[in-house]
């Protein structure tokens, strides 16, 4: 069986903002978050308030 990795470009914008959007953050929360990709997730982890430390292991992706 082949095995599926979910990366954050497979994302639907609705899903990331659903998805943070459950945790509830705010200004207060830090968010470490270990590869970021295209940013998906960071973008709504930022619109949220929060702060964050982005680590890419992806040398193609640091540029983005």
């Amino acid at each position: 069986m082949a095995k599926h990795e979910l990366h954050q470009f497979d994302l639907r914008p609705a899903v990331a903002r659903e998805f943070i959007g459950d945790l509830d953050l705010g200004e207060s929360d830090q968010v470490f978050e270990i590869g970021p990709g295209l940013g998906a997730l960071t973008t709504e982890i930022l619109d949220s308030g929060a702060s964050v430390y982005a680590v890419e292991a992806d040398a193609a992706r640091v540029a983005i």
